[in-house]
């Protein structure tokens, strides 16, 4: 019979890495993507965050401020709103 899991087996878990979750949108012209990348820490989005492609746009959210991140997704998708970019199902 197994036993419940206690305070200590959380304590002992492996700590997540990497990307744990993502989703996004089309933009209107279909040739590009908004995309939210979740991870447990910056450190696991370095290679995203440091990318020299130029058709890459990098925001992280309580960096850049919610109306820079609207403002420059709405050039690719007019009615983009972060109220309404959300992961469906658990995170």
């Amino acid at each position: 019979m197994a036993q419940p899991k206690g305070p200590a087996d959380s304590a002992m878990a492996p700590q997540r890495t990497g990307i744990i979750a993502y989703h996004s949108q089309i933009s209107d012209d279909g040739k590009y993507a908004i995309v939210e990348f979740i991870a447990p820490s910056l450190a696991d989005l370095k290679d995203i965050i440091s990318t020299s492609d130029s058709s890459v746009q990098v925001f992280v959210k309580g960096v850049h401020p919610r109306e820079a991140i609207e403002a420059a997704f709405k050039v690719q998708k007019k009615d983009f709103s972060l109220d309404k970019f959300m992961m469906l199902g658990v995170r």
